[in-house]
C-alpha cells in the first residue's frame, strides 16, 4: 500500500503571512534559515504543486533577505533524493541528516547562501 502523503495547496496569502512571520522570529538574531523539502516533491500526484509552494515559499523568504540554505539540489545531485528519507515516513534518515548537516555547515562556514547576505 502506498503512504499517503498530505498535499500542499498553493495559496499565496498564507505564504506571505508566514514569510512575514519568520522575518519577525528571524529579525533580531543572525539566522540562517534551513529549508528542508517535503518528500512530497519527488513522490506522489502532488510533485509539481509541492515544488510550487517550496520554491515560492523560497523566493519570499530570499526576497526578505533571509539567508537561505535550502537543501532541495543537495538531496537531488544524487538522483535519489527518496534515499535520504525513511521509507514509508516523511522524515530524514541517518543519511539525510548527515547531508543536511554538512550542507548547513559548509555554508555557516563559509557565509555563503543560497540567498541573503
Amino acid at each position: 500500500e502506498l503512504l499517503h502523503i498530505p498535499r500542499n495547496a498553493f495559496d499565496a496569502s498564507l505564504l506571505d503571512r508566514s514569510s512575514r512571520r519568520l522575518a519577525r522570529l528571524t529579525r533580531r538574531f543572525d539566522s540562517t534559515v534551513l529549508l528542508i523539502p517535503s518528500r512530497a516533491l519527488w513522490i506522489g500526484d502532488s510533485r509539481h504543486e509541492e515544488r510550487r509552494v517550496h520554491m515560492a515559499f523560497r523566493r519570499l523568504a530570499c526576497d526578505a533577505n533571509q539567508q537561505v540554505v535550502d537543501v532541495v539540489e543537495s538531496l537531488e545531485a544524487g538522483g535519489e533524493p527518496l534515499s535520504y528519507f525513511f521509507d514509508g515516513d516523511g522524515h530524514l534518515n541517518a543519511k539525510g541528516h548527515a547531508l543536511v548537516a554538512d550542507r548547513l555547515t559548509a555554508a555557516v562556514l563559509s557565509e555563503t547562501y543560497d540567498c541573503g547576505s
